[in-house]
């Protein structure tokens, strides 16, 4: 009687441990499903903070363009302005009118 007792004991010990198996076992899959998804989503983000960066750079590239495109400018108006307050500039203006009427 104390043998069967023994065995029907150890089956539902055994029953148990499979049950306790199956379980871990779900959890694994779980676990290795998140861990793969995980891993997508980390190949997928680090793809952006590389464009994010590709970008920074272009948004920089282009600040400095417009910077020296101003400079640039500065530099025509002031040029210009030094002509037009030039006295050779004064001096040859009748002289500018009269070819503009003779061109027309």
């Amino acid at each position: 009687m104390e043998l069967a007792a023994n065995n029907k004991k150890l089956r539902q010990q055994r029953d148990q441990l499979k049950q306790q198996c199956d379980e871990l076992r779900d959890k694994a899959d779980w676990l290795f499903t998140q861990l793969e998804t995980s891993k997508a989503q980390n190949t997928e983000l680090t793809a952006q903070v590389q464009n994010n960066q590709k970008i920074k750079n272009e948004l920089k590239h282009k600040d400095d363009m417009i910077v020296m495109m101003r400079d640039e400018a500065e530099r025509a108006r002031n040029e210009t302005r030094d002509y037009a307050n030039s006295t050779s500039w004064k001096i040859t203006a009748p002289l500018r009118k009269v070819i503009h009427t003779f061109r027309r």
